[in-house]
């Protein structure tokens, strides 16, 4: 991961929370006499024949219509088929523009929540362009848009052959998942926009000992890499280890048919319509829609918005409107037996130059408060399972973060891969991670780290923890969701 060289000292909350006041109260003032010096614009195809169009329509706009009422930007929607910038390559479309700069929303556009996030972010901080490279990836090209899947083949599981070469099982899996897709074809480098989109394809791939070869799939939204939009793990793609071209090529069609319906028919904010190639480039000033010059306000907020000025030390924060921050739940089909733990707390330290690269940090929870919601069934599993009395605490220490992305920036997940030790019950066991991390503003305009992470124990070995009743493995697998916001801890810092 690139570091960023010499970073600025960590910025106070009272500083962000005072150039985010000066700039919103500059705006305030700028309305009374001349037109709001920021707008959220949304282009769209309206009318189109395809059902994203449709529910946008019909369901989503008028929810952003009240949320930008609520945040008092101007709100500007426009027909992308009557000319669009080349940038915008797809509908819905969200873009906040104000003297900072402009910025393209990345985030699922049926969340208000994340909408409102994304403007109070974009008034402070200002705006990036960056363009992103990857390397030997598929991509689907339709239209103006480009969707880009990296893939993630684990290692084979089961009953392995004699003289097994795991990087070469892999490599060969990799050719054939590709020659299975219609749509997706294989790049060596390829430059991404603000507006192309991304799924994550993952393959479980499993021997068994008669030689069958089983592939679970799963596919992953760049927006949320803890939920899968797409699995395949009750029937999964399988045929004879020997023919193993051919199932990994039906693995690879099968997910990009994943990628298509999720691309037509999301309603969760995945989804998108293409810009046809035939729609005239136009330029922003020739769509009414041409920066303004900077105020002295602005020019003060974005000094104290850079992502350089955040600070190292954090914890976490207390939790919002009683919000789950940690929850569990067993795989299907035992997927009624959930629960959540409420008493959470733990730090983090960012790495050189506010990068996740080098972090160190903990999370521990408060076994007491782990509850299924029914007084009855806690007791048990207080007394009999976990024995709050004689081990009161669980841990996960982070040993080291694997960014995905190359740098945090307001506004964007930055996803990671991460390794640990989790505790509980006086066991240790080394675990991996997947999660992101997003630098926010809250409405008072203070610095916030969102975190999601995800992970997966087994509960019998080496915890002696006797699951629910139900096949195997779900009754021995508990899978662990984390989502928490972490404010800046002021001992740490000083």
């Amino acid at each position: 991961m690139k570091r960023i060289p010499n970073p600025k000292r960590a910025l106070s909350t009272g500083r962000v929370a005072a150039a985010l006041f000066a700039l919103l109260f500059a705006g305030s003032l700028a309305a009374e006499t001349e037109p709001s010096r920021e707008s959220l614009v949304i282009f769209t195809q309206p009318d189109a024949e395809s059902p994203i169009s449709r529910h946008f329509e019909a369901e989503l706009l008028p929810e952003l219509k009240a949320t930008a009422e609520q945040l008092g930007v101007p709100l500007k929607i426009l027909d992308a088929r009557k000319g669009a910038p080349e940038e915008v390559r797809i509908t819905p479309l969200l873009i906040h523009q104000s003297p900072n700069g402009r910025s393209f929303f990345q985030g699922r556009y049926a969340d208000p929540g994340k909408v409102a996030h994304f403007v109070r972010t974009s008034r402070a901080v200002p705006a990036t362009s960056e363009v992103l490279t990857k390397t030997d990836i598929a991509v689907w090209s339709q239209g103006r848009s480009r969707v880009y899947s990296p893939l993630k083949i684990t290692d084979l599981a089961g009953e392995l052959p004699q003289s097994f070469d795991a990087e070469a099982f892999k490599q060969r899996a990799t050719q054939a998942m590709a020659s299975g897709f219609e749509h997706f074809t294989w790049v060596d480098r390829i430059e991404l926009g603000p507006t192309d989109r991304a799924f994550y394809m993952d393959l479980y791939p499993y021997r068994s000992e008669g030689g069958k070869l089983f592939i679970s799939l799963a596919l992953f939204s760049q927006f949320n890499c803890i939920d899968p939009v797409f699995t395949q793990f009750d029937d999964p793609v399988s045929g004879s280890f020997d023919r193993l071209d051919e199932v990994f090529a039906r693995a690879g069609r099968r997910l990009e048919q994943a990628v298509a319906q999720q691309v037509q028919g999301s309603e969760i904010g995945d989804g998108f319509d293409p810009i046809p190639e035939s729609v005239a480039v136009a330029s922003w000033p020739s769509l009414g829609l041409e920066l303004p010059e900077r105020s002295t306000a602005a020019d003060s907020a974005a000094a104290v918005g850079s992502i350089e000025d955040l600070p190292r030390a954090w914890r976490i924060a207390p939790a919002e409107k009683n919000e789950p921050r940690l929850i569990f739940r067993f795989p299907a089909p035992l997927e009624r037996y959930s629960g959540e733990v409420g008493e959470l707390a733990g730090s983090l330290t960012l790495g050189d130059g506010s990068s996740l690269q080098g972090a160190e940090g903990w999370i521990r929870a408060d076994t007491g408060s782990v509850t299924m919601g029914e007084p009855s069934l806690d007791q048990a599993i207080h007394k009999k399972m976990i024995h709050v009395a004689r081990f009161p605490e669980s841990r996960f220490t982070l040993k080291e973060v694997m960014p995905e992305t190359e740098n945090l920036a307001f506004g964007r997940a930055a996803r990671l891969q991460a390794t640990g030790t989790f505790e509980l019950m006086g066991q240790k066991v080394d675990l991996q991670v997947r999660g992101d991390v997003e630098p926010v503003f809250t409405e008072a305009g203070e610095p916030r780290l969102r975190v999601r992470a995800a992970f997966e124990i087994r509960l019998a070995s080496p915890f002696g923890i006797a699951g629910p009743d139900g096949p195997a493995p779900a009754n021995d697998t508990l899978k662990l969701y984390l989502d928490f916001m972490m404010e800046e801890d002021p001992a740490a810092s000083a």
